[in-house]
């Protein structure tokens, strides 16, 4: 009996290690999300040379140029109710059936790249987007979502790649809780006059 409990104890040990072996093999062959993203040669927050951050003109001359994109440069810009914001709008070419681009501060912070369904799946899209950026945040039968240096970026049904700065959309946020705030406060003064 006393010889079993030395052979059940080894028995335990070599489990242990051979998990704790096998795991540290796994972690060694997960690539470094950060490193693969920082060695890509387009960065996550750019589609086809146009990046978060860049002007209204600078995109507007890039999108003139782009054979996908059917922008003519005037009524397809638009000024929002804000008057710190843009928005352009156009249709497109091949695979991109139509694109928005949502300016604040004259920085683009938002893109919308909605696709043709009949030439490019969700799957395919996903699949690519897997293999270059990684492990998503989320996952829903609607969207997969990725959060890399400080952008969103999803991929939503039927196929319709979202990028948005985070920073700029989580401060638009806040002001916009603020505003309603100040507009409530406002609207109970105002009944008070009754």
């Amino acid at each position: 009996m006393n010889m079993k409990k030395p052979g059940i104890v080894l028995f335990f040990m070599f489990s242990l290690c051979f998990s704790l072996y096998s795991q540290s093999r796994l972690d060694s062959e997960q690539p470094d999300m950060t490193e693969q993203v920082a060695g890509t040669s387009t960065s996550v927050t750019a589609f086809r040379g146009i990046s978060l951050g860049m002007s209204l003109i600078q995109v507007r001359e890039i999108l003139k140029k782009d054979p996908y994109f059917n922008f003519t440069g005037g009524p397809d810009v638009y000024i929002l109710p804000e008057k710190t914001q843009h928005l352009i709008e156009c249709s497109g070419n091949a695979y991109i059936k139509r694109a928005s681009f949502q300016f604040y501060d004259n920085k683009l912070y938002i893109m919308i790249i909605e696709l043709q369904e009949n030439k490019i799946d969700f799957y395919s899209l996903f699949t690519t987007l897997f293999h270059k950026y990684g492990k998503y945040e989320s996952f829903s039968p609607r969207s997969v979502i990725w959060i890399l240096q400080n952008t969103s970026l999803s991929l939503e049904r039927p196929v319709v790649v979202k990028y948005i700065d985070m920073n700029v959309f989580n401060a638009l946020k806040e002001q916009g809780k603020i505003s309603k705030q100040a507009e409530q406060e406002n609207l109970q003064k105002f009944l008070g006059e009754f």
